[in-house]
């Protein structure tokens, strides 16, 4: 769809609900890693767009953005930073949020540069926050884990480390133990 675009020189256009726009890289603009990428595409970059490239005889950067806000974002966001706030701040500590129907293996697509890790950056962030160490993200669709005579009941979970926390914590904490 996007060759045809190309091919027949339009720079936007609306398919369905879908504006676009093709913004062509300067002649001769060869990208061989993350950092030249980074370089070349910040005047493109904002924080509220998903970011998705295909890559063949010519690369494209597709960027989506929604035109509403992001109504659940804020909302965990929101409720994070009030939870923060009830914390005593004189300990280390942990914010735990539970996702409704996020399965196991998806939770890799909300990890590196998902709205989802973006935001708990800008939460841990906050210097208010210092004393909060890890937001953590859990989902209820883990099934039990039966064996012989004994149930576990475990989450798949997705952790935020704050790169500036006041207080030390152990990482040992978070590791699971099983005791025979």
């Amino acid at each position: 769809m996007a060759k045809g675009w190309l091919r027949a020189q339009r720079s936007q256009g609306t398919i369905g609900p879908l504006s676009f726009e093709l913004r062509n890289l300067p002649a001769g603009t060869v990208i061989r890693t993350d950092e030249e990428a980074a370089y070349l595409l910040a005047p493109y970059w904002a924080t509220n767009t998903h970011y998705f490239v295909l890559s063949g005889p010519q690369t494209l950067v597709i960027a989506c953005e929604s035109t509403n806000a992001d109504r659940v974002l804020r909302s965990i966001y929101e409720d994070l930073k009030r939870g923060a706030s009830q914390l005593s701040g004189t300990r280390p500590s942990i914010l735990t949020c539970q996702l409704e129907d996020i399965d196991d293996e998806d939770w890799g697509q909300l990890q590196s540069e998902s709205g989802l890790a973006a935001m708990s950056r800008r939460l841990l962030s906050g210097s208010d926050r210092r004393h909060v160490n890890f937001v953590v993200y859990s989902s209820t669709k883990t099934p039990p884990n039966r064996d012989g005579a004994y149930t576990s009941f475990s989450t798949t979970t997705l952790r935020f480390q704050n790169p500036n926390a006041e207080y030390s914590f152990p990482l040992t904490f978070l590791l699971a133990q099983r005791e025979s």
